[in-house]
């Protein structure tokens, strides 16, 4: 980074960041969670190891989120 300086180390990471991202959407599920109590549902299938490899867990907090 050093050598780049900042501004060039960002610009290669979000490279790198897209490139990878793209090529993941071919076997990556993404499912959205509803705040804490989404993840409530699931998190001891996650505990148990029972969440497929290719399935992504991404929790959605709103602005309202009373959990």
């Amino acid at each position: 980074m050093k050598e780049w300086g900042p501004e060039e180390f960002n610009k290669r990471s979000m490279h790198c960041i897209m490139n990878c991202s793209a090529k993941t959407s071919v076997w990556l599920k993404i499912q959205e969670l509803d705040g804490v109590s989404g993840l409530l549902e699931v998190y001891k299938d996650i505990c148990e190891g029972k969440i497929a490899a290719d399935e992504g867990l991404v929790v959605v907090m709103g602005d309202n989120e009373k959990d």
